[in-house]
């Protein structure tokens, strides 16, 4: 799952030495701990297709990653410079 409520993560995820601005620090923190989680995860899985398949395998392979939703930015995320919903 991308980075996507509800907010939690392992402890080993969480960078506690992160410079974050006070507000908001603890949730923004677990924020890029779920970030550093799902790349970890991307790294599995395209290291178990290179490892099956081969280099020819994978120089075959195009990966693409989708998610259907920006940042939560309720939860720790950030659009900037986009804005989190539309205005009318």
């Amino acid at each position: 799952q991308n980075t996507h409520s509800p907010l939690e993560v392992p402890d080993v995820y969480l960078n506690k030495s992160m410079d974050l601005e006070p507000h908001g620090a603890a949730t923004r923190q677990v924020y890029f701990g779920m970030v550093a989680c799902m790349d970890e995860c991307v790294a599995n899985v395209t290291s178990a297709h290179k490892a099956a398949g081969g280099q020819t395998a994978w120089a075959n392979t195009l990966v693409v990653f989708s998610a259907d939703n920006g940042g939560e930015t309720a939860g720790g995320g950030n659009n900037w410079p986009w804005r989190g919903k539309l205005l009318h």
